[in-house]
């Protein structure tokens, strides 16, 4: 890292804090301190929200605990002006405020809305490292915000050199940012700053822990073993022993087996354990018996669905309605015990549509009331659309169409799995009138797949009398769909230059981006641990098989932040995932990072947030597009890559 780098991560340091306050934003008092009431005012105008109405705020609370918590706010509008106000948290580090609007959110020019809260003029200990969690995961995730690598370390730094008390709290945090932001420079440091804790003798296994991960990740197996030895002999009976009873348990092919490692786990549970570790393992027991359940039911070799309901009943009342509702899915896909799939389903179903009305599981901080309602909502919605589908295989069409309406209602209408359910429903159901008039919005749209297309297709040949009447009224409210999904991907249209890369996929053929130049590329960096990913596939598939005949469009897969062992273990389960689901795609293997063992050369460079992520390289060797997740709908998700393919190509 040069002077200059140094210089600039100084100046983060102390601009770290200096939020301005600016005509879109003001609030009193200015330095607020815990307990006090502070009182904002905000003009969307020059914002994102310019045009959106309906705007919405909250508060997050970013704790001394690590606690992250969400509180609504009731806006008052005057002219173009809200103004509104929250108390500050008891335990409050910084607070800051989202706004936002029909899913859209003002990040603030990627400074977001953050409020330092201070006792007696001076930041408050901790505020530090509640701003890297912002500069981290939390500030895309509630704010809107990029992630900021620069302003994350510096802020980790400033708290390293400033609260020395601290610093065996967060050794850990310290280590990975200064690795991942100095990367091959940080070695030396982080090497001499492991070696004066290990010759104290006085640490905590949670900081061996890190040490040894450290290690790990430098593919340094002899220093990791010895540390690792060193942490055992300290703590005989430390939390470690339940992890690696946990890996077993979780890694278990065989729901015995798994059972059997499961309690294991259990016996070897501390009996007097602080609130949060508790917690942990609460979380664990849940994971682990949720997933022994699962393999019952789910084995081809070994189901046994009386084990199933019996570890089944053992969970909480959330766990168990997801649980249900994952199996029933699953299994009825495949006309595996519809019956009881059905029984399963309707539980859970029941129980989340109670939840809505009279809540029995306790509220996730995070969650303001209002998000925590929807998120009520959205679970209830999953649960009824995998009802319909029951309904419907059992020719109850009538109630199959009570609960597939209520799943698209809730969806507004955007949810395209959950319309298709709803348009099967409709046809057995009610009118070709009424089919017409129900699904009509949602063809203009573009939210419906292509059994519901047909579906309103032969109900508008019915209405008009006339196939050719018909054909021509679709093709003109489709046209109408794909104007509407372009004028919409206009707003997220880039163009960056594409880093260049050059990687070698699953024949050993080096695959380079430059010779692709002139070309559409879909780049989508996907990994076999990812379940949306490999949710998306399916999709994915039907979009290569769409372009397989034109030579000017190629899609690649680059498989990434994988954790094998060993570089031949990744390419056998790749090749095999890739072979057993019978998937055309050219797969790239992301090659690890020179200068950073933790992390991957390709998506490093493309500055990747999470997966699924895909990327549409423009003829011209820019990025013209971005996408990130999967929605749940295959046919969604094609309609998506045309749209970005054909607009990219021009």
């Amino acid at each position: 890292m040069n002077k200059k780098s140094f210089l600039a991560i100084a100046f983060l340091a102390i601009q770290l804090f200096a939020f301005a306050q600016t005509s879109s934003f003001t609030y009193l008092p200015l330095q607020p301190k815990r307990g006090d009431k502070v009182t904002f005012t905000y003009n969307p105008t020059k914002t994102p929200l310019s045009a959106e109405k309906g705007i919405e705020a909250a508060a997050y609370s970013f704790n001394a605990t690590g606690a992250v918590m969400g509180k609504d706010i009731k806006l008052v509008k005057t002219g173009n002006v809200y103004t509104g106000s929250f108390v500050v948290d008891s335990n409050a580090r910084v607070v800051g405020l989202a706004f936002t609007a029909n899913e859209k959110k003002d990040p603030n020019n990627n400074q977001g809305y953050i409020i330092t809260i201070t006792q007696k003029g001076k930041p408050v200990e901790g505020v530090y490292i509640a701003m890297q969690m912002i500069y981290t995961a939390y500030g895309k995730y509630l704010f809107g915000m990029d992630s900021q690598p620069e302003k994350s370390f510096a802020a980790v730094e400033k708290e390293w050199n400033e609260n020395v008390a601290n610093r065996e709290k967060m050794i850990g945090t310290y280590i990975n940012e200064l690795t991942s932001f100095k990367k091959k420079e940080a070695e030396p440091i982080v090497k001499q700053l492991i070696a004066e804790y290990l010759s104290k003798g006085n640490i905590t296994e949670g900081n061996y822990t890190a040490f040894i991960a450290y290690y790990t990740r430098l593919k340094q197996k002899t220093t990791a073993d010895s540390i690792t030895a060193l942490m055992k002999a300290k703590y005989p009976n430390g939390n470690w022993q339940l992890d690696d009873l946990f890996t077993l348990a979780r890694k278990a092919k065989e729901p015995a087996d798994k059972e059997i490692a499961f309690n294991n786990f259990i016996k070897a549970m501390p009996k007097n354990a602080d609130a949060a570790i508790t917690e942990m393992h609460n979380s664990q027991i849940n994971y682990l018996q949720s997933a022994i359940a699962s393999a019952y039911a789910m084995s081809t070799t070994n189901r046994d669905l009386t084990k199933f309901k019996s570890v089944a009943k053992t969970l909480g009342a959330a766990e168990r309605a997801s649980l249900y509702n994952n199996v029933a899915w699953e299994l009825a896909q495949k006309d595996i015990e519809v019956d009881m799939c059905l029984s399963l389903s309707k539980e859970a179903t029941l129980w989340a549509k109670a939840e809505i009305a009279k809540p029995t599981e306790k509220q996730p901080q995070l969650n303001t009331e209002s998000a925590w309602k929807k998120s009520r909502q959205y679970n209830f919605a999953m649960y009824a659309d995998t009802y319909a589908f029951l309904l419907m295989k059992k020719k109850d069409y009538s109630a199959a169409l009570v609960y597939a309406k209520e799943a698209a209602t809730i969806q507004e209408g955007k949810n395209t799995d959950y319309n298709e359910r709803y348009a099967q429903a409709l046809d057995k159901v009610v009118t070709p009138e009424e089919v017409q008039q129900i699904l009509e919005p949602m063809i203009v749209s573009g939210k419906v797949g292509t059994e519901a297309k047909a579906i309103f297709k032969k109900a508008l040949v019915t209405n008009l009398k006339s196939e050719a009447k018909a054909e021509a009224y679709l093709t003109s409210l489709s046209k109408s769909a794909v104007e509407k999904a372009k004028d919409e991907m206009l707003k997220k249209a880039m163009n960056e230059v594409a880093p260049k890369f050059s990687l070698k996929n699953m024949d050993g053929k080096l695959v380079s981006l430059e010779a692709l130049k002139g070309k559409v590329v879909i780049l989508d960096f996907w990994a076999t641990w990812c379940g949306p990913c490999k949710a998306s596939f399916p999709g994915m598939q039907k979009a290569v098989d769409k372009y397989k005949g034109n030579a000017d469009v190629v899609f690649l897969f680059v498989d990434t932040w994988e954790s094998q062992e060993t570089a031949e273990l990744r390419k056998k389960e790749v090749t095999a995932f890739i072979a057993e689901n019978k998937y055309s795609f050219n797969v790239l293997y992301d090659e690890k990072a020179k200068e950073n063992a933790d992390a991957f050369e390709v998506v490093t460079k493309y500055k990747v947030e999470g997966i699924p992520t895909k990327f549409i390289i423009g003829k011209d060797g820019n990025i013209k597009f971005k996408s990130v997740g999967f929605s749940g709908s295959a046919d969604a998700l094609v309609e998506e890559i045309s749209t970005m393919i054909d607009m990219a190509g021009k």
